[in-house]
């Protein structure tokens, strides 16, 4: 399913704030990105481009890269829907996103494999915007005593066998667990053999349980403070480990809802851009006015949304209604932190935790997925392997 926007094989966005801070101009040519320069482009450059960009001063930064997310729009990984999948690539873009992971949540087995099923076909199809790049296995996994809004009639422990079967599809890249569970902390190990990323989330694991978790390979926590055993000054938890164990890359749903804004800059200072990662997180109320919205199939609960927070009857948080670049601006607004020391956090560390190559970053050689925010976190051109697919009215393009 191609863009809608013809993209030409070569073309210039100038006047751009590059990702470094510094004004400049990037070519793409084909699927990556050729040059880049803080110079001004000079006429023969402009002439070459087979369509040109006028970015008007606002900031230029790799494509956002969403390693949790679950819908929007009123759409939902679970409802295993292609047509689904293409409208929720397509919404992310108009936010930024270049590249996502659907996110599946605690189910019968055959729910998630009818998931899988549905990104297959939705990659030998192609999607209209942001890529998928594969599933993010949350639950069924869990510890049903940190289960948070996932359904604890559907958490179990690791079922080797049946993640055998769905490791195999070369699908999963992420599987959240809980690894103080004896069968799931052998899952993750499977996992760390066959290449597949492993995050501690939904846990109620103690501080010296994460120390061992990490020593089985695991190496990314799942929503840091969110579903997870507290910070204490005797037992530090899983929140502690996050907060002080090295080399773990943090997952934070920067909605000001699920972490308070001082909670968030103590884990800036903590982790920093290059092992925090932004994520949404979001449900099928994103994008949607406030309102009473189901959660899925087989699970007959209704979230409900007030003033874009998103619960259920008992007033539990269940996911969130944010979007990518409305994190980015909250973790800015949160820590005071220039836009050009932060992006990171939405785009490269991502990129790097899931192992991704030649992505995330504004170099020659690397993917062309790109976005462009103005200084309001307005998202103005989503691009991915260097095809337009988001841009936004009033957007300067010529050639196009």
């Amino acid at each position: 399913m191609p863009s809608q926007i013809k993209t030409p094989p070569s073309w210039l966005i100038q006047n751009a704030r590059l990702a470094a801070g510094q004004t400049g101009w990037l070519l793409v040519s084909g699927r990556k990105i050729s040059s880049l320069s803080q110079e001004a482009p000079g006429d023969c450059l402009i002439e070459a481009a087979g369509g040109v960009v006028d970015a008007a001063g606002a900031n230029l930064l790799p494509g956002l890269i969403d390693l949790h997310t679950h819908g929007g729009m009123g759409r939902e990984v679970m409802d295993a829907d292609p047509d689904g999948l293409a409208e929720l690539s397509a919404f992310y873009a108009s936010h930024g996103v270049s590249a996502f992971l659907a996110t599946t949540w605690a189910a019968e087995p055959q729910a998630v494999s009818a998931v899988l099923d549905t990104v297959k076909a939705a990659q030998t199809r192609g999607l209209p915007g942001a890529r998928l790049l594969g599933v993010h296995l949350e639950g069924p996994y869990l510890n049903p005593t940190r289960g948070g809004a996932q359904d604890p009639a559907r958490i179990t422990p690791a079922d080797l066998a049946q993640a055998e079967t769905w490791l195999s599809s070369g699908l999963v890249r992420l599987v959240t667990l809980a690894p103080e569970i004896e069968q799931n902390l052998a899952l993750a190990r499977r996992c760390v053999e066959l290449g597949v990323r492993v995050s501690a989330g939904h846990t109620d694991a103690s501080y010296e349980q994460m120390r061992a978790a990490q020593r089985a390979g695991i190496n990314q926590v799942t929503h840091t403070f969110n579903a997870m055993s507290p910070f204490n000054h005797r037992a530090p938890g899983a929140a502690g480990a996050a907060l002080e164990l090295p080399g773990l890359f943090c997952e934070v749903i920067a909605d000001l809802v699920h972490v308070h804004p001082a909670a968030l800059r103590l884990l800036y200072r903590m982790r920093g851009a290059d092992e925090l990662i932004l994520v949404s997180d979001s449900i099928r109320a994103a994008g949607l006015p406030d309102g009473r919205y189901p959660i899925g199939p087989g699970d007959p609960r209704e979230i409900i949304v007030t003033d874009g927070a998103a619960r259920l009857q008992d007033g539990t948080l269940a996911g969130s209604t944010l979007t990518l670049e409305k994190a980015l601006l909250n973790l800015q607004t949160a820590t005071g932190r220039p836009l050009n020391e932060l992006w990171p956090a939405a785009s490269r560390t991502p990129a790097r935790a899931l192992g991704l190559q030649k992505t995330g970053e504004l170099l020659p050689g690397f993917r062309a997925d790109l976005t462009l925010l103005d200084d309001s976190g307005t998202v103005l051109l989503t691009a991915v392997d260097g095809q337009v697919v988001f841009a936004a009215p009033g957007l300067r393009l010529q050639g196009f």
